[in-house]
């Protein structure tokens, strides 16, 4: 019930209204009591409303849809997949409901999976397993409220301990990377009128970090960062600062400087940071990262550092001091750069804590063929079988695990389209057998019924459940 199952059933609705030959009752399922998915507890830092405001949209849609003959309806704490040894059609843990893909299909005629691309991609280099070294989701569930696909109760052992330092490393160039490093140096007090939680708050009181180190295997011709997030580096923290090599951002190479060329917001993003960063000279950077002081006067300094491709991790007594780097050079044409790494080494010291943010991918899960790092499908949103590409009948998908992670949260509208487009296709062509004598007719609320479980959580309880959280949050 993230953006990509929201945008889908409010397509199929549109098509519904539009075309008196189609009647659809479309249930939205989501792992979580509440709705919501990246937007709420995913990936949108606390201090972007804005963004958050989609929400809004969502919920009303929801409302609207209570008592319409063919309605949308909403069910929380039901998660589609097998449990360790579950052998049976729908299984109950902590109240969050177990459902098989092939208990799913027995309660409806087709079904869209729109199930995100849950799991953090990790590096796995010498010294991975070090206290202080995290994946990004793992912090940004941790200021956002989400829990991970397989969570326990237990995150005792994420210790976000940002007093042991001035400085912290951030690996990957994307925006969760500026998430992450905006949230540290804003700090609690700017925070604290968001809907941040309330640990991370706690975390962010006893900081002292007064740096964040940004690192990136390629260019800055290659930055994929937003404008918009980049700017706020400069804009929205308290005493910034922007550091960057000198030479990385006025001597681009042939093949970048085409590439920038070619593209506004890069060429943009190269002008602000020339413009307003703090250019340093190798020697100067250096000093820099070995230097265990920290920024000077109070202010929050955020070090943008390219061409660096991290090697292995060190520490003392089990806990993170430093991050060794090997330098990169960019090979190949325009737009097909990529870094290859050159021998040479260097080390950021003084450092208890580092996010690696490379990116996510999607979560295995049983009977669904995976394919480059997403779920198998025509192109259009058809899931195929992994060899002969044949469609799986009633089976499709959208948003990222359609299309992998990428994209912005308004990317998923134009996935939805496309894949109601093949849904209502393949239903007027036959392809998709509508029955009433399937076992479960009704949906998951009749599954349940049979089945004797009754963790569902339907719409009202949701919206209570928000309502009490908004309360409790003023």
């Amino acid at each position: 019930a993230g953006p990509a199952g929201f945008y889908t059933a409010i397509e199929l609705a549109k098509e519904a209204k539009a075309n008196e030959d189609l009647r659809f009752q479309v249930d939205i399922l989501d792992r979580l009591p509440v709705a919501g998915g990246l937007v709420r507890s995913g990936g949108v830092a606390p201090d972007h409303p804005d963004v958050k405001a989609v929400q809004n949209r969502f919920r009303q849609f929801l409302i609207d849809q209570e008592g319409a003959e063919e309605r949308v309806r909403f069910f929380g704490n039901v998660a589609v997949g097998l449990l360790p040894g579950q052998d049976s059609l729908v299984q109950e843990r902590d109240s969050v409901l177990h459902v098989s893909l092939p208990a799913l299909r027995m309660c409806y005629d087709a079904v869209v999976l729109c199930c995100g691309s849950e799991a953090d991609k990790r590096l796995r280099i010498p010294g991975s397993d070090l206290q202080g070294v995290f994946s990004a989701g793992e912090f940004v569930r941790h200021f956002n409220a989400g829990t991970p696909p397989a969570y326990d109760g237990d995150d005792s052992h994420l210790r976000f301990d940002l007093h042991h330092t001035k400085k912290v490393a951030v690996i990957g160039h994307g925006n969760v990377g500026l998430d992450i490093a905006r949230v540290i140096l804003k700090g609690p007090d700017v925070l604290k009128t968001t809907d941040i939680t309330e640990r991370a708050l706690k975390t962010l009181k006893s900081s002292t970090v007064s740096e964040v180190h940004l690192f990136g295997r390629r260019g800055p011709g290659q930055m994929a960062f937003s404008n918009k997030e980049l700017r706020e580096m400069f804009d929205d923290i308290e005493k910034p600062t922007v550091y960057a090599r000198k030479a990385h951002i006025l001597e681009l190479n042939e093949a970048s400087k085409e590439e920038v060329e070619a593209s506004r917001p890069r060429k943009r993003m190269l002008q602000l940071i020339a413009k307003r960063a703090k250019l340093l000279t190798e020697e100067e950077m250096d000093q820099r990262l070995q230097s265990a002081d920290g920024e000077p006067d109070g202010g929050r300094a955020t070090f943008l550092h390219f061409f660096s491709s991290p090697v292995a991790y060190s520490g003392v007594d089990g806990r993170l001091t430093s991050v060794e780097f090997e330098r990169t050079a960019l090979t190949g044409e325009a737009g097909r750069q990529g870094a290859r790494g050159t021998g040479e080494k260097y080390r950021i010291d003084g450092c208890s804590a580092v996010f690696e943010s490379i990116g996510y991918e999607v979560m295995p899960l049983q009977g669904v063929p995976l394919e480059r790092g997403r779920a198998a499908h025509c192109g259009e949103g058809r899931l195929v079988d992994g060899e002969a590409r044949q469609p799986l009948q009633g089976l499709f998908v959208s948003g990222w695990f359609k299309r992998g992670p990428g994209g912005i949260i308004g990317t998923n509208i134009w996935d939805a389209k496309e894949t109601v487009r093949v849904f209502v296709e393949d239903l007027r062509a036959g392809k998709i057998p509508l029955s009433d004598k399937q076992p479960f007719y009704e949906g998951i609320d009749d599954l349940c019924k049979e089945t004797g479980t009754s963790g569902l959580v339907g719409l009202q309880r949701s919206l209570a459940i928000e309502e009490a959280e908004e309360v409790r949050g003023k």
